[in-house]
């Protein structure tokens, strides 16, 4: 279960009682972004938790263990200048001069160095792994290096002025950045323990597998069209030999059906799309500003709840 997003410990952990207590099936629990402080300061994604809202994330995880769920927590590749994450990779140069679009305080960390890799690697253990977050989400792994990402030539002329990285030039390795976030992310979960590593990636690249990293098709919107379009993206993408992919079930965006859960029109899509995701490799759902519990339309809408458990 993934929304964006459960804004503390609290209520993250109140939804996963619920669903125990409802006895409706869930696997992993998903914290998403923002969990280290806000956009507006220099704290993105250094791998902390902001304690006012988070004040012991290891008695939260062994919580949710003991629920007998799994935790994944979201993650992206730039990081707030005011992080020790980011202290350490300028160090050794390795954080790309543009801010990304996401913060004014956040520049994108060199993937193409297995320097850079590591370093990045380091912190996620310590912030992370080691507080018992079992899988990662790597959110923003195309890579989005240009602040320029709502126009396309801005993009490449962003990109091409950007000049080169650890591999070369970007005009040239820009799109392997996904493969080897990915792939430092995967070796050093392997060489810290024996766990099955899992990670859910926003971008993939051929050998994608092989780094035990699953991509899904982004935010889409909630409609019919986009329904019915992920059922041959999801066949293309998995017959390139990347098995494992999944959606934003139910649509991350829900701006045509006003009132969303309480609008009847989205209940019937989300049913439907609910009832699809559940012969997908990954059965997922994820999505913003309203509410997509499972156990919530027990009441407001049996037959979509029903629907639902019985998937």
């Amino acid at each position: 279960m993934s929304k964006e997003r459960y804004p503390t410990q609290q209520r993250l952990l109140e939804v996963a009682r619920t669903f125990r207590r409802e006895q409706f099936p869930l696997d992993y629990i998903v914290q998403d972004w923002q969990y280290w402080g806000s956009d507006k300061d220099g704290s993105w994604s250094g791998m902390t938790w902001d304690r006012e809202r988070y004040p012991d994330p290891k008695a939260m995880t062994d919580e949710i263990h003991k629920l007998h769920m799994k935790l994944m927590v979201s993650i992206w590749p730039s990081i707030g200048d005011d992080t020790a994450l980011a202290h350490e990779l300028d160090q050794h140069h390795l954080r790309f001069a543009p801010l990304h679009w996401i913060s004014r305080h956040a520049r994108v960390y060199d993937a193409y160095s297995p320097l850079g890799r590591q370093i990045y690697f380091k912190y996620i253990k310590s912030g992370l792994l080691d507080k018992g977050v079992d899988a990662l989400w790597m959110d923003g792994t195309e890579v989005e290096v240009s602040s320029a990402m709502w126009n396309a030539m801005d993009n490449v002329r962003d990109t091409k002025a950007l000049g080169s990285n650890a591999m070369g030039d970007f005009t040239r390795y820009l799109n392997p950045y996904t493969l080897l976030t990915t792939e430092g992310t995967y070796q050093g979960q392997r060489a810290s323990d024996n766990k099955r590593v899992f990670t859910l990636t926003r971008s993939a690249w051929a050998g994608a597998q092989r780094t035990a990293a699953a991509s899904w098709s982004g935010d889409i919107f909630a409609n019919w069209t986009t329904f019915r379009q992920q059922i041959s993206g999801g066949v293309n993408v998995t017959i390139t030999g990347n098995p494992y992919w999944t959606q934003d079930t139910g649509g991350f965006f829900v701006t045509e059906f006003p009132g969303g859960e309480q609008n009847p029109a989205y209940r019937e899509l989300y049913a439907r799309w609910f009832q699809y995701a559940a012969f997908n490799p990954i059965m997922r759902v994820h999505g913003t500003s309203i509410e997509r519990e499972p156990y919530l339309f027990k009441q407001l809408d049996p037959a979509v709840y029903q629907s639902m458990l019985n998937a």
